[in-house]
């Protein structure tokens, strides 16, 4: 960091008296010996875009976590049994509360075809397919 001549940087001399603060500044946050390999990755990320000689503030903000990073686990297997039984039930539930014009397995293209070719009312072609499928 010397080096790098920034602004307010210390002088030789004044190094191990400012190199003895941080340090202090730094055990007083919580850091210890075990944390030295965070707080080098630190000065190494600020080194290069650094203006201003570090304060601990700084060096604390820099440091990255002590927690080591979570992997996703991987995703279970899927119950097969399950899915299609959850399907089917939310297509009972769906029958039970919507009504639907659409006949099984119908796209929305399908359905605007056969309302053009019946030449009847959005309204009655509607009804009809809700007698249909038994509303």
């Amino acid at each position: 960091m010397l080096a790098r001549q920034l602004d307010y940087a210390p002088t030789a001399d004044e190094l191990p008296f400012t190199a003895q603060v941080m340090t202090e500044d730094l055990a007083h946050r919580g850091l210890r010996d075990k944390d030295c390999d965070r707080v080098r990755e630190a000065f190494h990320a600020l080194g290069p875009v650094l203006q201003r000689w570090p304060t601990a503030r700084v060096i604390l903000e820099a440091i990255p976590s002590a927690e080591p990073p979570h992997h996703a686990l991987p995703h279970p297997a899927p119950n097969m049994e399950r899915i299609a039984y959850d399907i089917a039930d939310m297509r009972r539930a769906m029958k039970e509360r919507f009504h639907s014009v659409f006949l099984p397995g119908e796209s929305y293209n399908d359905y605007k075809t056969a309302l053009d070719a019946s030449k009847k009312s959005k309204e009655e072609f509607d009804a009809e397919r809700l007698r249909l499928n038994g509303f």
